[in-house]
């Protein structure tokens, strides 16, 4: 292969943001299909992947994911992390892309506070 060519590829600095966009979408697309399918989560919990950064160079992707029954989210970001590299390597075979980046779960704030919320508005009404 010639040099040019070479580097021309591996310089991934130069990725449209519409690239990472699109890249974005597609792996939180097949993430929530996948976790659905081959993941045996606790009974009664339910995981929704809300958001995927991925690093100009693709060597990371932090996905934010919503855990319900709130209780459970450390247990359920452990499993999810713990089966990171399967997910990677499902992911790999769904997606058509020069790399696949490394996923690392992160956990989505907006759930808790939402469910809280919920939880004091029934207070409310409650008392009424």
């Amino acid at each position: 292969m010639k040099s040019w060519l070479k580097k021309r590829r591996l310089n991934t600095t130069n990725v449209p943001s519409h690239r990472i966009e699109q890249i974005n979408k597609l792996i939180l697309e097949q993430l929530n299909i996948q976790i659905l399918r081959e993941i045996n989560l606790p009974v009664g919990c339910l995981v929704t992947i809300t958001k995927v950064n991925t690093t100009r160079d693709f060597s990371l992707s932090r996905v934010t994911a919503s855990i319900i029954p709130a209780e459970r989210n450390l247990s359920v970001l452990g499993l999810l992390n713990n089966k990171a590299g399967y997910l990677q390597h499902l992911i790999a075979q769904k997606i058509a892309v020069f790399k696949v980046p490394k996923l690392t779960f992160i956990l989505d704030t907006g759930g808790v506070h939402v469910e809280r919320l919920d939880e004091l508005i029934d207070k409310i009404h409650h008392e009424k």
